[in-house]
Formats: structure tokens, C-alpha cells, sequence
């Protein structure tokens, strides 16, 4: 559980990503409607209490194991390897299953 207080996995959530579209969709076909940019901003808004909740939750309750080389995940992110080493887990890139992002051609 990436939330806390939510009862669904990082699989489950991962489909909800696609609510930015509405703000995108509005911003682009209806610029001037008087909504558009209220809308707009409580999506960014939403989604940035989401990054920080993530950020906190994955390096504070549940930080990920990167190894000997790594004390914290501040210390990674000063390397190339270290950013590699985080992005192989997970939890730390919010995302579905591998073969989702490296699907070969058939």
C-alpha cells in the first residue's frame, strides 16, 4: 500500500494517473471556459499532495533497500547508478508491470 489509509496496491492505483487527462483535455479544447483553468489547477493540485505523500511514504514508512552503497535514497540520487538502482524497484516508480513498459514487437 503506497497510501496510507487506502486499501489498494501501486498495480490498482497506477490506472487512476490517467484522471491529469481531464485538466490536459480541458486546457486545450476549451481555454477560455471559466472552469477550465479552476479544474485545471485542482488536478495539479491533487497530483502534487499525491507525489509528496509517495515521496514521504517511500522514504520515510517504508524506504526501499538499495543496497550497501546507498545509506539513504538522498545518496542515490547524486549518482546515475543510484537513480538506476531506485528505478529497478517498484514502489519507486509508481508503475504497472514490467512488461507493460518493455513489450517486444511480435
Amino acid at each position: 500500500m503506497p497510501i496510507p489509509y487506502v486499501n489498494k496496491t501501486d498495480d490498482e492505483l497506477f490506472d487512476y494517473l490517467n484522471f491529469v487527462l481531464i485538466g490536459w483535455v480541458l486546457l486545450a479544447i476549451l481555454p477560455r471556459w471559466k472552469y477550465t483553468l479552476p479544474i485545471a489547477k485542482l488536478v495539479g493540485l491533487a497530483y502534487a499532495v499525491l507525489y509528496v505523500v509517495l515521496m514521504y511514504d517511500s522514504m520515510a514508512i517504508h524506504p526501499i533497500n538499495l543496497g550497501p552503497k546507498y545509506k539513504t535514497i538522498i545518496d542515490a540520487f547524486a549518482s546515475l547508478d543510484g537513480i538506476h538502482t531506485m528505478f529497478s524497484h517498484k514502489s519507486a516508480v509508481f508503475g504497472k508491470k514490467q512488461s507493460y513498459y518493455t513489450r517486444s514487437p511480435s
